[in-house]
């Protein structure tokens, strides 16, 4: 009969070096509670989204040091994953069976190794929680365990919670009695360990003294249990890989959250790749930041001007930034904090130092401007030899060489474009002069000089614009000039433009 019974007993088994249970929260441990009380306060993942790598890391605790089909779970194994709910017994266990309802998806959709147990909380306990008193649930939890301990006596358990609620309490009652049942004790940070319930002046000594453990992402989480030899170095290394495509697969409503979690993650990531590295693994791949700007792309940095891209790091998201001013000085900024350096539209009226006109292009290499300017400003037409030294050939007339130039071509001069982002103008060029132009020197404005406009005394022909006050000079048919703000113009819907120059600079 012995022999009968050994054949009967999955050989398997003897590949599992220790006999132990999970029990872990729910709410800000398994996946976020979106910050909605009263199921948790965690806001940095939506609402019930799993955290990456967290049935990874259920699972190689399960597996703790076996070398089991490289880390695969043997499917006539029986999990040891128990959840501890503060979510009460309700009418017909309603809760129950939504709760499994829920541990089965998430075993056919998200490979959850086993269908877990669930242990309950109670009424009085979850009221007593809306008074912001939170030792009746962490009691319960309590009470929990040692009930279900006490049916597995030659069990050793994890637990795993989140310092939100009253985890850290029901940790400390449990380690106190039964600390040599407890092998780690793992504690998701959702908030600062200061505002902890129950947290006292002594905490962090009391904490340390018994062991209890505190991890922001999964990927730290098993680091720490890898050191504790409760998983393999193996198993710390699927966490980490699990994780990250978990992380990959999860959108974010906005792209600062999305960014302030994946160096979070990159920031365990790194440390993980320590220690595998020194163990003789393999490391794994960071989460890649998204890379906007290419290199050599004009940005604006918003508070410490303009700059050309250098590089791009992905792991972490910072862009190397060489200043314009003051001149080869270099930044390190996040994409968060720049932006492209291109001011207005394609067929926008804007204002140059050196009169208005039309945008026409952006160049993608470093951000100038190209506009046609439909009328010069005193600064070009008062020196006769600029004049000159225009109508042949292209002279520098302030700033960079490289960046401000002026060249005389004929209306066909759309080749001067090439090699920019072209914004496909179908708009009728009246003159041939082309300012190449860095995008601080620009101003987007209602109408260029030459625009035929509406104003309250009829339509007119804008003959100049004062860049200090807004100011238009438009000329009426039938009287003289009329000086307008910018806001008592518009432009006409057919929008000819007058062919009839007018006197005054841009």
């Amino acid at each position: 009969s012995s022999s009968s019974s050994s054949s009967s007993f999955p050989q398997n088994v003897e590949m599992r070096p220790t006999l132990r249970k999970i029990l872990s929260d729910v709410d800000d441990t398994l996946f976020s509670s979106g910050g909605r009380f009263p199921a948790g306060i965690d806001a940095t993942y939506k609402h019930h989204e799993l955290y990456p790598g967290v049935l990874a890391f259920y699972k190689e605790l399960d597996l703790g040091l076996a070398k089991s089909n490289n880390g695969e779970w043997p499917p006539h194994w029986r999990g040891n994953l128990a959840f501890l709910s503060a979510r009460p017994h309700v009418y017909k266990d309603w809760s129950q069976a939504k709760s499994y309802k829920l541990f089965s998806q998430l075993k056919k959709s998200h490979n959850l190794h086993t269908t877990p147990t669930l242990l309950a909380g109670e009424l009085f306990s979850s009221f007593q929680m809306f008074r912001g008193d939170f030792n009746p649930m962490a009691h319960k939890k309590a009470q929990n365990f040692f009930e279900y301990s006490s049916l597995y006596p030659e069990y050793k358990f994890v637990f795993i919670g989140d310092n939100g609620q009253g985890d850290v309490i029901a940790a400390e009652m449990i380690l106190e009695k039964y600390s040599e049942r407890l092998e780690g004790v793992f504690i998701h940070k959702v908030q600062k360990l200061a505002r902890t319930p129950g947290y006292t002046d002594k905490s962090r000594a009391k904490w340390d003294d018994l062991g209890i453990m505190f991890f922001r992402t999964y990927i730290g989480a098993s680091l720490l249990a890898c050191k504790k030899n409760l998983i393999s170095i193996r198993g710390l290394r699927q966490v980490a890989s699990n994780a990250v495509k978990d992380f990959c697969k999860i959108e974010f409503s906005k792209e600062e959250t999305r960014f302030a979690r994946l160096q979070e993650l990159n920031r365990d990531i790194e440390k993980c790749n320590d220690y595998l590295q020194s163990q003789g693994y393999p490391t794994v791949a960071y989460v890649a930041a998204k890379h906007v700007f290419a290199r050599g792309t004009m940005v604006s940095t918003r508070r410490y001007g303009y700059g050309r891209v250098l590089e791009f790091r992905h792991d972490d998201g910072m862009y190397e930034i060489l200043l314009n001013h003051p001149k080869n000085s270099r930044l390190y900024l996040l994409g968060k904090y720049l932006q492209f350096a291109t001011t207005g539209s394609a067929d926008d009226r804007v204002w140059t130092p050196y009169g208005t006109g039309i945008l026409q292009a952006a160049r993608e290499a470093d951000g100038v401007h190209i506009v046609h300017l439909t009328k010069l400003s005193q600064l070009l037409i008062t020196s006769t030899a600029r004049a000159k030294a225009l109508s042949s050939k292209r002279v520098v007339v302030g700033g960079s060489r490289r960046h401000r130039r002026m060249s005389h071509k004929s209306s066909s001069s759309s080749s001067s474009t090439s090699g920019s982002t072209s914004w496909n103008s179908n708009r009728k060029q009246q003159v041939a002069m082309v300012a190449y132009i860095q995008p601080k020197n620009i101003q987007v404005i209602r109408a260029a000089v030459g625009d035929v406009v509406t104003s309250a005394f009829g339509q007119g022909v804008v003959q100049s614009y004062r860049r200090a006050d807004g100011i238009y000079e438009v000329l009426i048919p039938w009287g003289n000039p009329v000086l307008h703000e910018e806001k008592e113009i518009k432009i006409r819907e057919d929008d000819s433009r007058s062919k009839t120059g007018g006197g005054g600079g841009g």
